[in-house]
């Protein structure tokens, strides 16, 4: 398996992750553990394990020889080791107004490192890699110390070295480096793409190049699709890498997405499925927070309108409370001084006592006329005021009902959506492992009938004749066949966390995968070795005109 990732800029840190180094010196266990730490806050790529550090290598070229050593930690950064080999091999030219010919910078925009990811089957790759079981995850971490790098791990890596010098140069390899201390063992292999003529041009490298494209569509007879040659490209790289190297060692290529389309489409309608139901549920909760942040804003109104009617109240009662007050000085200054009062007044406008009382009376009417109409308007003033609360609270009681009611229905639904995606997601992993124990039972030729009683009992009985390549045949009677299937993974780049402009790489699950086996042993195994059995070493097994494995 090969992934493929590309980069416009060089990074020293991506470099210094890869070799596992930091401030020029192998990582410590420390180092170990705060990696694991930042991968547990959002940027986990497989568990690193410092008790299997010493087992990391890398290969470098000697003598034109792929060669294994230890990770060197003192040797120039990744992006000194690309300045010097840019430096070196670099020979792009453009000519100018004035005629002469110049170096030709390199551009921000170019593509200026190829990074891939090679690796294949864990079970196998650990059957490569290791010379005993390895504890796997976090509760493995540290406990590893036993464990012994094998020699095929080795080899397997510098026929991977030989395949990547042939196909790219074996020049423009800046780092090839083999990762077993996390999950799966694999290679992280940086090249510059420098064409033969000394051009930065990685679509020249993958035959995607303009010209390159013109002339497959010449031969093909239609358009020039730049995405389909690439495509054309990557899958050719990956059926080379497979003879080349997979099938020595036992790693399979895997099927093309042509053959496994139609559970590779179903996997996506189940994954938009989801996605949908997710943004569903994180629009529900948008809502229910504004409704929510409006309903807070509606309290808080009514609250500061509730404070302004007491403040009003307040001041009412103090008005009145004084005004009383007054009223009661008033008629007991009357009471007592009244007729001196009116005594006073009346020798001093020489009119006489009676007609100053009616006076004063007709203007005592007056002042409990206007009195009057003051209080009138006072009540009406608190009328309006209280009728104008009630209201708002009334509308706002209402708005809270509402309020209530809607949350409870958006939590509902939120469960409800919750419900379906795991739904969804149980239904998606059963429908593809079914189809990849289907597959399987179909690569074998066994029928559909096989393959459903397979599904439902997890096991099932086999007569039937598979043929070998001189002609010979091996018979199965009543022979029992299980089958066992298991979520595989893959390694993709995604941006770096520290750096966003350098990519890293990250296992995520990638389909499923079956195999069918006989008494714990692989059928394809199991057949063979009857095979041999009866017919000697070195025969391969075919069945239908068409050889396994």
């Amino acid at each position: 398996m090969i992934d493929i990732g590309k980069s416009k800029t060089v990074s020293t840190s991506t470099g210094e992750y890869i070799d596992r180094t930091k401030d020029g010196r192998a990582w410590s266990q420390a180092d170990y553990e705060e990696q694991n730490l930042k991968g547990e806050t959002g940027r986990q790529y497989g568990v690193r394990d410092w008790s299997r550090a010493s087992l990391n290598f890398e290969v470098v070229s000697k003598n034109g020889h792929a060669t294994v050593q230890a990770i060197d930690h003192k040797k120039p950064s990744l992006k000194e080791r690309w300045q010097q080999r840019i430096d070196e091999g670099y020979k792009a030219t453009v000519r100018l107004k004035s005629g002469a010919e110049v170096k030709k910078p390199i551009k921000k925009s170019e593509v200026k490192l190829l990074m891939f990811d090679m690796g294949g089957n864990r079970a196998r790759m650990h059957e490569l890699a290791f010379d005993g079981e390895v504890q796997l995850g976090k509760n493995g971490i540290g406990k590893n110390g036993h464990v012994r790098r094998k020699k095929d791990i080795e080899e397997w890596a510098k026929d991977c070295y030989e395949f990547m010098a042939k196909k790219y140069g074996r020049e423009n390899i800046l780092s090839f480096v083999v990762h077993l201390d996390e999950t799966n063992p694999h290679i992280h292999c940086y090249i510059v793409p420098l064409t033969k003529d000394g051009r930065l041009s990685y679509t020249d490298l993958f035959g995607g190049s303009h010209a390159q494209t013109a002339a497959a569509a010449r031969k093909d007879g239609g358009k020039p699709n730049f995405q389909r040659q690439m495509s054309l490209a990557t899958k050719q790289l990956h059926t080379e890498f497979a003879d080349e190297v997979g099938d020595k060692w036992g790693l399979e290529r895997g099927n093309d997405i042509k053959i496994t389309g139609a559970t590779h489409k179903s996997m996506q309608e189940s994954l938009r499925e989801k996605n949908i139901i997710e943004e569903e549920a994180e629009r529900a909760r948008r809502e229910k927070a504004e409704q929510e942040r409006l309903a807070a804003e509606a309290r808080e109104k009514a609250e500061k309108e509730r404070e302004a009617v007491e403040v009003i109240t307040e001041q009412r009662t103090a008005l009145e409370t004084e005004v009383q007050r007054l009223e009661e000085k008033r008629k007991t200054a009357n009471k007592e001084n009244g007729n001196a009062i009116l005594r006073v007044v009346a020798n001093a406008i020489g009119k006489p006592l009676g007609e100053v009382d009616a006076e004063l009376k007709a203007t005592r009417k007056e002042l409990k006329e206007a009195k009057a109409i003051a209080d009138m308007r006072k009540e009406d003033f608190n009328k309006q005021v209280r009728d104008r609360v009630a209201k708002r609270t009334e509308e706002l009681t209402a708005e809270n009902a509402t309020l209530k009611a809607d949350r409870a229905t958006l939590t509902k639904q939120v469960g409800s959506y919750k419900a379906e995606a795991e739904k969804t997601r149980q239904k998606a992993n059963l429908y593809d492992r079914t189809m990849a124990i289907m597959a399987e039972c179909a690569r074998w030729g066994l029928g559909i009938a096989f393959a459903q009683a397979l599904i439902r009992t997890g096991k099932a009985i086999y007569n039937g004749v598979l043929r070998l390549a001189n002609g010979s045949e091996v018979e199965c009677k009543n022979q029992e066949i299980t089958a066992r299937a298991w979520q595989k993974t893959k390694w993709v780049m995604v941006p770096n966390g520290d750096a966003m402009d350098t990519k890293t790489p990250k296992e995520v699950p990638d389909g499923w995968a079956a195999r069918l086996e006989v008494g714990g042993m692989d059928l394809g195994q199991w057949v063979s070795e009857k095979a041999r059995q009866s017919r000697g070493e070195g025969q391969e097994l075919h069945r239908g005109g068409h050889k396994l494995g």
